[in-house]
């Protein structure tokens, strides 16, 4: 099992170590936003060139997955897309009802 590190500075005040850079950071569903990282955390992760401009929140990331679930017709369908929309973004619940 991985572990992570939470660090905190009396200054900074608390944050999350993040072990990864680039590509590799998008692959990992503990670490990654997908497109909700900010300017300055795709400068910083080394994300530049590898995500669309436009950053987008989790709460849209999840609004969107939702409704292309909904689009779907069949129940497999739905119900294969919802597995995938789990593991791309474990960060969040996708809670699509």
């Amino acid at each position: 099992m991985e572990s992570f590190g939470l660090k905190r500075d009396p200054r900074r005040g608390a944050w999350l170590e993040v072990p990864y850079r680039g590509a590799e950071l998008l692959r990992h569903p503990l670490y990654s936003k997908g497109t909700a990282f900010s300017s300055e955390e795709r400068t910083a992760f080394g994300l530049e060139g590898l995500l669309p401009h436009a950053a987008s929140s989790m709460a849209e990331q999840e609004r969107r997955i939702c409704d292309n679930i909904a689009r779907k017709r069949e129940p497999l369908e739905k119900f294969i897309g919802s597995r995938r929309s789990r593991t791309a973004t474990s960060t969040s619940s996708t809670g699509c009802s």
